[in-house]
């Protein structure tokens, strides 16, 4: 997903009445937007919520919860936009508190068909813990078999991008090229399960399911994201229904319990993120479905770090070069 960036303002800093006199906002969260205020109104620069976390001298403790407090106040409103087949971001500043959700997401024709209170209530009553379900119907959705056959679109193994029945890829074969984010991860996976025999496979996670829980619904999906889309999809079914106690994933053996729990906290900015990666990969790649799987295990992780990094180079690196303007505090 592309940085995110403050809607900008015209005229003079003027802190609104509302927000000064609300009782209910901390002097905290006031401070926050009084400087976010501030510096949103000055012309011909974009601001984003890493510029005033810079800013925040108190820490990212402190500006995390200034910065939650403004968005459940309804001073605070974070525009999620499809733009030609990625996600961008974008903050909007209210004068005026306004009830109900604080992250709303757009279609590409500017439409809100979601927001963050019907996501988690969607997430809620579809992620089904262990506990209470032991397991989806094992020939699919209500009885009808239509689960996906294990390892992609064909039942024996997965379709023109994966490994084929010889636990080789299609072009013959094994993935061994290096992942670019992290040079010392291999994608040694031939496939999530190898030698899995199909009686061995449960359909725990229908694939209803996973289009749900990370919103891959064909709504959400540009028609350039299509067919990575389908990929992620067929990924995650096979790794989250399989029964193999061990899986490798970047040259090591994981516990698949692991490699599940992390792929369940994935959401759709995770998803967009891993294929944006995976499609910045020039080397040749023969196991789609191994190099994808080592994308998504990584993408919480690596987004963090890769918005920390543009942030330092931002403030310490080219960008404060530029008459000063690198978005510290002197900018």
């Amino acid at each position: 997903m592309a940085e995110g960036f403050f809607r900008s303002k015209k005229g003079f800093t003027v802190v609104q009445n509302e927000i000064t006199k609300d009782a209910n906002i901390s002097l905290k969260a006031k401070g926050l937007y009084l400087v976010i205020q501030a510096y949103i109104s000055m012309p011909d620069r974009k601001w984003t919520k890493e510029d005033f976390m810079r800013l925040a001298k108190e820490g990212k403790k402190a500006f995390d919860s200034a910065w939650k407090e403004l968005k459940e106040s309804g001073y605070l409103k974070v525009h999620i936009m499809s733009d030609n087949g990625c996600w961008r971001t974008e903050y909007e500043l209210l004068d005026e508190p306004e009830e109900g959700p604080h992250t709303l997401y757009h279609n590409a024709d500017g439409k809100v068909t979601s927001d963050n209170l019907q996501r988690a209530e969607k997430k809620k009553n579809n992620l089904v813990s262990e506990e209470e379900k032991d397991h989806y119907p094992q020939n699919g959705t209500n009885g009808i078999k239509d689960h996906y056959p294990p390892f992609g679109s064909n039942g024996n193994g997965s379709n023109g991008y994966g490994s084929n029945g010889n636990h080789t890829n299609a072009n013959g074969g094994n993935n061994n090229k290096d992942y670019n984010i992290k040079p010392d991860i291999k994608t040694d996976l031939s496939n999530p399960c190898p030698n899995q025999d199909v009686d061995t496979m449960g359909e725990k996670y229908s694939m209803e399911f996973i289009e749900q829980h990370y919103e891959l619904k064909p709504k959400y999906v540009s028609a350039l994201q299509e067919k990575s889309i389908n990929t992620v999809k067929d990924v995650l079914y096979d790794v989250l229904n399989t029964k193999k106690p061990v899986l490798r994933v970047m040259g090591e053996d994981k516990p698949a319990s692991v490699v599940k729990s992390r792929l369940l906290k994935l959401d759709r900015m995770d998803i967009d993120y891993a294929i944006e990666q995976y499609q910045k990969q020039v080397t040749k790649v023969h196991n789609h479905k191994a190099y994808m799987l080592t994308v998504l295990y990584q993408a919480k992780s690596q987004g963090d770090l890769d918005i920390s990094n543009r942030v330092m180079y931002d403030f310490y690196g080219a960008g404060r070069k530029v008459n000063g303007t690198g978005g510290g505090a002197d900018g």
